[in-house]
């Protein structure tokens, strides 16, 4: 469930034998422990006896949170239910899914098989609810920003598209001229907008694989590390999938075929007597 073992800084693992303590590194340097050393542990055990064990410390972790590594006092298993008269029980088992859009469906089954039980079954985005609604806060807010860049690349390409129809009024008057029907010119406007959209999405495409390739592997490193649990978030890095492909595509494509309209149907309405006199 935890990269716990890998944590381990100093001494090792929990072994087969009994009465073995891993500690937080800076809980060990506040009771002047080390590896090696005896700690003793006086608790109250499930059924209200005083709960009491010498355990020998065999190992020091570094969970990447301070609070953790200050409290951390961990147990085998076995040993913990002795010392707190639980044999045979536990307080909390976690399960892991292959997909986050799995979570959902297995905590609905869970809740039915074990319905009546006294077990509660709960998904992470309510055992970490915090944690969950600051993530949808953020999400919330990278869909804010995503609209306001497609406001911004939907301005440009109107920008630019109608300085291109105004730039050639005198080549749609010709067209005109020479019988080019107004459907013609709309579809020759919105084709180019297409070839130019294209292209730019092909472009920014690679471009912004290769970017987001190095970010997925290097990401940008936290000025303030953020810890959660038993982890430390010091850098934030992005993700290449589907979605951060097509978005974007779409988003261009559809952006541009919309704002090429208005310009479109106005090269389509040139007069080519009062153009050919302009120029």
């Amino acid at each position: 469930m935890t990269d716990f073992s890998e944590r381990v800084v100093e001494g090792r693992f929990f072994s087969d034998a009994r009465y073995e303590v891993i500690m937080g590194e800076e809980l060990a340097e506040i009771l002047n422990g080390a590896v090696g050393d005896s700690v003793v542990i006086v608790s109250q055990g499930a059924d209200g006896s005083i709960a009491n064990e010498i355990y020998d410390i065999v190992g020091l972790v570094d969970m990447g949170d301070p609070g953790l590594n200050r409290s951390g006092f961990y147990l085998s298993l076995e040993d913990a239910q002795e010392l707190f008269v639980l044999y045979g029980r536990v307080h909390q088992i976690a399960l892991t899914v292959d997909s986050l859009n799995a979570v959902a469906g297995v905590t609905d089954s869970l809740r039915e098989e074990l319905g009546g039980s006294g077990l509660e079954v709960d998904p992470w985005q309510e055992f970490a609810g915090e944690f969950y609604r600051a993530m949808q806060a953020d999400k919330n807010g990278m869909y804010v920003s995503l609209l306001v860049v497609i406001l911004v690349v939907a301005v440009t390409i109107l920008n630019t598209i109608l300085m291109s129809v105004l730039e050639r009024q005198k080549e749609y008057g010709v067209l005109r001229a020479v019988g080019t029907r107004p459907g013609q010119i709309v579809k020759m406007v919105v084709a180019e907008t297409s070839i130019l959209a294209l292209a730019s999405i092909v472009l920014g495409s690679v471009i912004g694989g290769l970017l987001n390739l190095y970010f997925a592997e290097h990401g940008i490193v936290l000025a303030n590390p953020i810890n959660w649990g038993s982890m430390q978030l010091d850098r934030m890095k992005g993700e290449v999938n589907l979605r951060s492909f097509v978005l974007p595509t779409l988003t261009v494509l559809v952006t541009s075929l919309l704002v090429c309209i208005v310009p479109a149907l106005k090269a389509a309405r040139t007069e080519p007597a009062e153009t050919m006199r302009m120029f």
